[in-house]
């Protein structure tokens, strides 16, 4: 059993910086790709700091880096375990905004997956996506989590930091669920205002290499011209080896 992963995250087209951060196994990047591959367990994030608050990009950062360190990759937690962890590391970030007031209020999104053997946890705060690819077909594991209201930059309802807790992760755990050829995708808003569900169905369904999927994903995202910082992780099951 091992997990390919390809990932990338990048500021895009339109904005001057990146406030987005990807957790691939041990390493949190802010910039450029990655490729890697495991045997029997991982975990990996993405985090979105939520934009007119400042140190988005410190939020992201942060979020990742506290849960690098608290999240064993060698087993798959528990709910009750991953929530506490989840919810300390909220409080630590609200401190920290406290403590440097040039970033009070910071804030970030967190969605991605933890994996071990053939079971994995789900986990989502906001609007970034965890989604399963099986048998050419793409769904999301969670919806967004935002606030009534229109098709684009709705205010999300639920995220790490701001000037008081608002946590309310959302976890989904599957026992023996994973098949060789699963791709996971965990990704931040900027992937979806660029590519529709149909179009990475059609990109994960093909016959090309993870790598290569993940390069074309980056490169239409930049070609198109994303609004936001594009971020994605793909992660892809083979059991049978």
């Amino acid at each position: 059993m091992e997990f390919t992963i390809e990932a990338f995250t990048h500021k895009g087209t339109h904005r001057k910086t990146n406030e987005d951060a990807v957790l691939i196994h041990d390493d949190v990047l802010k910039h450029n790709k990655a490729s890697l591959t495991v045997t029997k367990s991982t975990r990996c994030f993405v985090a979105d700091g939520v934009g007119g608050s400042p140190g988005g990009d410190q939020a992201a950062q942060f979020t990742l880096e506290r849960l690098m360190g608290k999240l064993p990759h060698n087993m798959l937690p528990g709910k009750e375990q991953i929530h506490g962890v989840l919810h300390n590391i909220n409080n630590e970030l609200i401190q920290f905004g406290q403590q440097h007031k040039a970033y009070e209020g910071l804030a970030t999104t967190l969605a991605g997956i933890a994996i071990y053997n053939l079971s994995y946890c789900v986990v989502n705060v906001g609007d970034s996506v965890v989604m399963l690819h099986r048998k050419r077909e793409l769904a999301k594991l969670f919806n967004d989590q935002v606030m009534p209201g229109g098709d684009y930059n709705i205010p999300i309802s639920n995220y790490f930091g701001g000037f008081e807790s608002v946590l309310n992760p959302k976890t989904i755990y599957a026992v023996d669920e994973i098949v060789d050829g699963d791709i996971f995708l965990v990704a931040t808003d900027g992937i979806f205002k660029v590519f529709s569900i149909d179009r990475l169905n059609k990109v994960l369904s093909n016959s090309k290499s993870l790598k290569e999927k993940s390069e074309f994903l980056l490169y239409k995202a930049l070609q198109i011209g994303s609004p936001d910082n594009i971020t994605c992780v793909l992660i892809e099951a083979k059991i049978n080896n």
